[in-house]
């Protein structure tokens, strides 16, 4: 079994919440084309970038109505690449659910530019790094969402879409922030001030839209616990462990695993009340 040599967030968080999904797509290289309400927050988050590029390369943003023309072009390119519909979905008709999704990325792409771009200064967009631990073959890296410039220091921010408000506690436990924490130390050689998750929600019933914000900060002990993550990951992968999730495990569902249909470690059972 070949070793994971590149290790990023999405990588390890698919390996602890589950292994089969992650044998298939990264040691078998299985690709699945999203799931409507994935590629719908892929959309925002380019929107939000490239909105936020052109803030700290020119000093302005764009208009609402350019940032909602972006997100509706940008949707259709995504589309035409392919999606995958859940059983329900598929009932209800890809039209609905393509318009419905559409809607959601477009809306909320105004929105980011209306109401919480206004209020950052960024520093860094998309800002990949990798890091080399010395004397590894190991590699990790990760691509941070916005680095904001502020009068007491730099901070972190990751962007997420929702149509729920999230937990109070999202930031705290949040494995992204840490991951996010751990490569921009070892860049700079300073743990950011603080780390925020900005979540831009959207209600399915009123069409309500707010920015729910949540900050955290982390310590150099939080840094060395994600260092330890990732080096029993690495063993497990090395041995060619791969436990597969809890069968009563919330997302082991066909509209959040996309290796559900053909996954051997799903029950019949499950698959009945999923159909």
């Amino acid at each position: 079994m070949p070793e994971m040599l590149s290790w990023n967030n999405s990588s390890l968080s698919l390996l602890q919440r589950c292994g089969e999904a992650y044998r298939r797509r990264y040691v078998e290289k299985e690709s699945i084309p999203p799931a409507p309400r994935m590629l719908r927050g892929t959309v925002v988050h380019r929107a939000a970038s490239a909105a936020l590029l052109r803030k700290m390369e020119q000093h302005t943003l764009p208009t609402t109505a350019e940032a909602r023309d972006l997100a509706a072009t940008e949707f259709e390119q995504a589309w035409a690449g392919g999606v995958t519909l859940s059983a329900e979905e598929t009932g209800e008709g890809v039209g609905a659910v393509r318009g419905r999704s559409k809607d959601f990325a477009v809306d909320l792409a105004g929105f980011h530019v209306d109401r919480v771009a206004p209020g950052i200064t960024p520093i860094g967009v998309e800002r990949r790094i990798v890091v080399k631990p010395r004397d590894s073959d190991l590699e990790i890296h990760g691509t941070i969402d916005l680095i904001d410039q502020t009068p007491t220091g730099e901070v972190i921010h990751d962007l997420k879409t929702s149509e729920k408000s999230p937990s109070r506690t999202a930031a705290d436990t949040s494995q992204q922030l840490s991951m996010y924490a751990l490569i921009r130390t070892a860049e700079v050689g300073v743990i950011p001030e603080r780390l925020v998750l900005d979540y831009l929600v959207r209600t399915p019933a009123k069409l309500e839209k707010k920015h729910v914000l949540l900050e955290t900060q982390r310590s150099a002990e939080d840094l060395g616990a994600m260092v330890a993550r990732i080096n029993v990951a690495v063993e497990s992968v090395r041995k060619g462990s791969f436990l597969p999730a809890p069968s009563d495990a919330w997302w082991c569902a066909p509209s959040y695993c996309d290796y559900f249909p053909t996954c051997p470690y799903v029950t019949m059972g499950a698959r009945r009340l999923t159909q």
